[in-house]
């Protein structure tokens, strides 16, 4: 029988995985109690590592905040990449956007992590709010460049308006995805059929 030895892991690789264990236990802790709940000895506690590491990576509880959005931005990139999303024509790279948001899967709970943050910002976290400024326009920007490559393909409405669309997306699915967190059973799965095939028919695929 032959015995596989693995490859012992380099410093970086070592150091981005307990970063990853430490920003999903943040993340859990978060969508669990708000940032109040995050504390970093709760945080190096249930990522089973020290206190001490939460410190000297992400040194302040802003710090921390401020690496928890971009994970999620990053992983809900990846989770694009991965479904072949940029391949699409744009018509249907932004059905597929929205599909996807509204989907539940485990990476939608860590998603929701991010609810919670935004919410803060707005309430007790001002500093915050430039933060996410900046994600919602990175976002508002992908949605309204999708919507602009599928009006010169012709399978979008030139009648639209895509500044205008893209931010009204962008409110839509943020507004679902908080109602849920208030409501469990709200009924997200009919609801995200429901926007695909509203939307299908509102951006008028093949209209002038």
């Amino acid at each position: 029988m032959i015995e596989i030895v693995e490859k012992p892991r380099t410093q970086a690789e070592r150091r981005a995985a307990s970063e990853g264990k430490l920003l999903r236990a943040a993340a859990e802790l978060v969508a669990e109690g708000g940032v109040a709940a995050a504390t970093f000895e709760r945080i190096g506690e249930r990522a089973g590592l020290s206190r001490g590491l939460v410190t000297q990576r992400f040194g302040s509880k802003e710090g921390l905040i401020h690496a928890l959005v971009e994970d999620v931005a990053e992983r809900f990139d990846a989770f694009l990449f991965a479904h072949h999303v940029d391949t699409l024509p744009p018509d249907e790279a932004l059905l597929a956007f929205i599909d996807i948001y509204l989907s539940d899967t485990e990476d939608a709970a860590i998603r929701d992590t991010y609810h919670v943050l935004l919410a803060e910002s707005l309430a007790t976290q001002p500093t915050l709010r430039p933060l996410f400024s900046r994600v919602h326009d990175g976002v508002r920007e992908r949605l309204r460049m999708l919507l602009e490559s599928g009006q010169e393909a012709g399978t979008i409405s030139r009648s639209l308006d895509p500044d205008v669309m893209a931010v009204s997306i962008g409110a839509f699915l943020l507004g679902i995805r908080i109602q849920r967190m208030v409501n469990p059973t709200t009924d997200i799965d009919a609801i995200r059929k429901t926007a695909i095939a509203s939307l299908r028919t509102l951006l008028g695929s093949g209209n002038s």
